[in-house]
């Protein structure tokens, strides 16, 4: 199991200022889990405003089976959400139920028996579980269902909160605005660009922008993650970045 602000961390290896960290477990009992004390250290708080990851964490953790379809809906184009929606959306009724999540994400974990191995078992193990993605989405009695439109929501929500975190990540004081300078670094940190020329375009942005600084602001680094995921999810997109 993980919490959700693990979740994060794991998106994100790369960033230390919000969650434990890989590498860094405990033992925790099924009383914390219900109880809702797992989620009340600060490094396991989100620190966004209505914070979803906040409130599945307040119901439980998240399980191998969550993560995965987490996973898939976060690295999905909007314009294809409704087909993970249809997936899940095993009996067709436009409403996902518990059942219907179990038997898609048992088949979407890896199993011992090899990807997509499902048995009766692995349903029961996963209705029975302490999933807060489960509680969140479904009630702590597994009796709600989810509409189409709260599938989207979850989705937007949670890539907001993710990319506010990312964000926050360099604006540590809170301020609402991070430099041209944090925001060069964060595009270049992952780039696959030889040490020198990353260093030289760093060195050309300190020296240009502190005359015409203004700053890149939540809103504005929010758009840029935006249009670059539906860039992503063209055809275009796909074939300039050779996928």
């Amino acid at each position: 199991m993980m919490s959700p602000m693990d979740l994060y961390t794991a998106l994100t290896p790369d960033c230390s200022r919000f969650g434990l960290g890989a590498g860094v477990h405990e033992e925790i009992t099924e009383e914390a889990i219900n109880s809702g004390s797992v989620m009340k250290k600060k490094k396991e708080q989100s620190p966004v405003k209505n914070s979803v990851l906040n409130k599945i964490g307040a119901t439980g953790l998240l399980s191998y089976a969550d993560f995965c379809v987490l996973l898939a809906l976060l690295s999905t184009p909007k314009r294809y959400t409704d087909t993970i929606f249809n997936v899940l959306d095993v009996d067709g009724s436009q409403k996902i139920g518990v059942k219907e999540f179990a038997y898609v994400s048992s088949k979407m974990a890896l199993k011992s028996g090899g990807f997509g191995s499902y048995t009766d078992q692995d349903q029961k193990e996963v209705l029975a579980s302490s999933s807060g993605l489960l509680n969140y989405l479904f009630g702590v009695n597994r009796d709600q269902e989810v509409s189409k439109e709260e599938f989207k929501k979850l989705q937007i929500d949670l890539l907001n909160e993710l990319i506010e975190l990312q964000f926050l990540e360099y604006d540590k004081e809170n301020t609402g605005v991070i430099t041209e300078l944090d925001f060069a670094q964060f595009l270049l940190k992952n780039g696959k660009i030889p040490k020198k020329k990353k260093a030289s375009m760093i060195k050309n942005v300190k020296s240009q922008w502190p005359s015409k600084a203004k700053g890149v602001t939540l809103q504005e680094f929010k758009d840029f993650f935006c249009n670059l995921s539906e860039w992503w999810g063209t055809r275009e997109g796909a074939l300039l970045s050779g996928r």
